[in-house]
């Protein structure tokens, strides 16, 4: 009688375990199909990639890190939220859903001072670009550094642009711009530019200050900073008229669209106008420039394609 209960009992185990078996594959197979390996970029609003951008599971461990490109991959649940967070910019969620790719494009916190630490730095922070003047037929260069090269702090930027038509015509211009902060939470930047002109019956030096401001227009729109700036100068202007004069004036500038920034400022000197009109389209490492400048008899649109890098 005992050995008729062993064996039922043991069958009854037998049949359990097998039930228990088949539960666990179903659920390691539904687990499997929910999971999947999540693959992506991380870059900014200027199209630079980002590396060392925090991505998580909310509400879990897991995380990964992008690389030198800005890629990363994770493995997440269809439900999982993935959260993108680096210092400087603003956090983003993304729910995973059926995707297998999630591109993320991060804008920068108005509300919070940038921090940059030596591993993890914006990557491309100089662009070389080749450029002709279209009006004048002159040719040259245009060298952009936010750091890298020149012993810059992070928060500095320089540019060089030189064009020339290799006999008496010439253009140069050297800007430097610093970001800075008053108080807990106003930043805002200073610039100082420097121009000059060479032309066969035409020629001009000019000397710029100005003060730059982003603005938060709307929380809805994706490119909702509009930036504005307060210019100063003065101008040593030489042709059929001769003028010295201070002017003042005023510049606007926003990203349009993904990638696509368009400036424009306006200068009044005593006896003419200024007017400069910057658009720029990024493509991955590489960018478009084309920049439209009237001052009086002075004409001019320079076209220049650029390409970023480090060291």
């Amino acid at each position: 009688m005992l050995i008729l209960i062993d064996c039922k009992t043991s069958s009854i185990l037998l049949i359990l375990m097998k039930i228990s078996l088949a539960l666990f594959l179903s659920l390691y197979c539904i687990t499997c199909i929910a999971q999947r390996t999540i693959t992506g970029n991380v870059s900014d609003t200027d199209g630079e990639v980002i590396l060392g951008v925090s991505i998580a599971i909310k509400d879990s461990a897991i995380g990964a890190v992008s690389d030198f490109d800005g890629n990363y991959s994770i493995v997440a649940s269809i439900e999982d939220v993935l959260v993108f967070s680096y210092p400087g910019y603003i956090t983003q969620e993304k729910v995973v859903h059926n995707n297998i790719q999630i591109d993320v494009i991060l804008n920068i916190d108005p509300d919070i001072e940038p921090i940059t630490y030596s591993c993890f730095q914006r990557f491309y922070r100089n662009t070389a670009y080749l450029q002709h003047g279209v009006h004048n037929g002159m040719t040259g260069v245009l060298f952009e550094s936010s750091g890298d090269i020149l012993p810059l702090k992070w928060n500095s930027f320089f540019s060089v642009n030189y064009l020339t038509d290799f006999d008496t015509n010439n253009y140069l211009n050297i800007k430097y711009r610093k970001n800075s902060k008053l108080g807990k939470k106003f930043y805002f930047s200073n610039s100082l530019e420097l121009e000059s002109t060479r032309l066969d019956n035409f020629q001009y030096d000019s000397y710029e200050l100005s003060f730059n401001k982003s603005i938060l227009i709307s929380k809805k729109d994706k490119y909702h900073y509009l930036n504005m700036d307060i210019i100063a100068g003065y101008i040593d202007y030489h042709s059929d008229m001769s003028s010295c004069s201070f002017g003042y004036g005023i510049g606007l500038g926003k990203e349009l669209f993904d990638r696509f920034y368009l400036g424009t400022n306006f200068i009044h000197w005593n006896e003419f106008n200024e007017y400069n009109v910057e658009a720029i389209y990024s493509i991955n490492r590489f960018r478009l420039i084309a920049n439209y400048r009237n001052i009086n008899q002075f004409k001019d649109l320079q076209l220049g394609l650029g390409y970023r890098f480090h060291l």
